[in-house]
C-alpha cells in the first residue's frame, strides 16, 4: 500500500519455510514494486526460517551477501 514511483530501489530475501512471515507478504511487496516500475530484485530460499543474519550455516541462505552485492553492481549504486 506505500510502494509509489519514488520508492528506492529494494532487494528482498527470505526463506519460504520462514515460520514468523509469510512469504506471501514478500511476494506482495515484490508485484507492488513490479507496478511501480521500481527497482528490484526478490530471492526466496527454500529453507531458512526467520532472522538469519548473514546467512544460517547448511542453507543457502548464506548466499544472500554475494546476491546483494551483485544486485548493487547491477543497478549502478556500486
Amino acid at each position: 500500500m506505500h510502494v509509489t514511483e519514488h520508492t528506492p530501489p529494494t532487494f528482498l530475501a527470505q526463506a519460504k519455510d520462514d515460520p514468523i512471515s509469510s512469504v506471501e507478504n514478500s511476494i506482495l511487496m515484490q508485484q507492488a514494486l513490479e507496478k511501480y516500475h521500481v527497482s528490484s530484485d526478490m530471492i526466496l530460499f527454500s529453507n531458512g526460517g526467520h532472522g538469519w543474519g548473514l546467512g544460517k550455516t547448511g542453507t543457502d541462505t548464506t548466499q544472500w551477501p554475494d546476491l546483494f552485492l551483485t544486485w548493487l553492481e547491477q543497478i549502478r549504486i556500486l
